[in-house]
This record gives structure tokens, sequence and C-alpha cells, in this order.
């Protein structure tokens, strides 16, 4: 696609990698979803429930626009996962999730995110830091049970074997640095 105007691709990019970012977490029992798999506490859903805040506190605060409900995630009165206690089920809180990305997806849509002086801004942050959500949503769903790439079942991505040309690679370069 050829076009002139850089915000058009960026906002054609955008609705893609949200969508990749949201299905990451999908399928996961509920231990797996929260487990911190990084020394920062990264876990599944993490990069989902961050990339929605993201979307709804930048642009709330660029556009004078905020969303009238708090995340849930963000509340005082509810437990950590942003549910009721004794409420905290994986169904809910993948509901929960789900249900915000949604709104901040719909409060986006609404905004006027090629206004001047935002023309490019807003949508070149927002493309880029839900672009690096997919990425640590790929780093910490793989270790558990392999799955990575663009789509569910994406028969792009390598083999996660030894079979793999790249790791081999990898480890024999990393094995000469010792």
């Amino acid at each position: 696609m050829t076009t002139t105007d850089p915000g058009t691709g960026l906002r054609r990019h955008l609705p893609d990698a949200r969508e990749v970012v949201r299905w990451k977490p999908d399928g996961l029992p509920e231990r797996d979803l929260r487990r911190s798999l990084t020394p920062t506490g990264t876990n599944p859903i993490g990069p989902v429930e961050h990339s929605a805040d993201v979307e709804l506190v930048h642009l709330g605060r660029e556009f004078d626009r905020h969303r009238g409900e708090p995340v849930a995630w963000f509340r005082p009165d509810l437990g950590p996962a942003g549910l009721e206690p004794d409420t905290d089920t994986d169904t809910d809180h993948r509901a929960t999730v789900a249900d915000t990305c949604r709104a901040a997806w719909k409060h986006a849509e609404e905004l006027p995110l090629d206004a001047a002086p935002s023309r490019y801004r807003v949508p070149i942050h927002l493309t880029a830091g839900t672009a690096r959500h997919v990425g640590r949503a790929d780093i910490v769903r793989e270790p558990i049970d392999g799955t990575v790439g663009h789509r569910p079942g994406d028969g792009r991505t390598p083999a996660t074997d030894d079979t793999w040309w790249y790791r081999e690679r990898a480890a024999a370069a990393a094995a000469e640095q010792n």
C-alpha cells in the first residue's frame, strides 16, 4: 500500500497489533495467566492490561477526555486482578481485561487522532507501544506452551525444538564467550 500520509499506515497497523496482543493469553490456565515469568513480574495477561491502560491514560491526558470508569485492576476497592474478593476466577478476569480492551479501543476511535499537533505523534506512540507489548507477550507465552507468532496456529514461526538452525548458532556463540 502506497500512501503519502504516514498516519494512515500507522492507523492501519494499530488495530492489528492490538488484536495480536489481546489473543496472546488465550487458552492459558489461571496459574499460567498470572504467573510471573520475568524478574520484573511480567505475566501473560500483563501486556494486555498495560496496553489498554496506555491507550486510556495517554489518550485521556492528550485530549483531556478521560474515560469515566477507572480501569478495574487499578481500583483500590477491588483485588489485585480488579475483581471483587472471592470472585477472582480465570473467566471473570479474562472478561474484565477483554471488556477493558474493547472500551479502550472504542474510546480511541472516538478521539480526533489526526488533529494537530498530535497527527502523527499519538498513532506512533500507540502503535510502537502496542508492538512492544506484543513482543513481551510472546516472550512470556513461549516458555509456557511454545505459542508464538502473529496469529494462533501461525505456521510461519520456527520450530521450538533443537532442530532450528538459529538456536544452534546462538548456543554456539554463547559457548564461545565462556
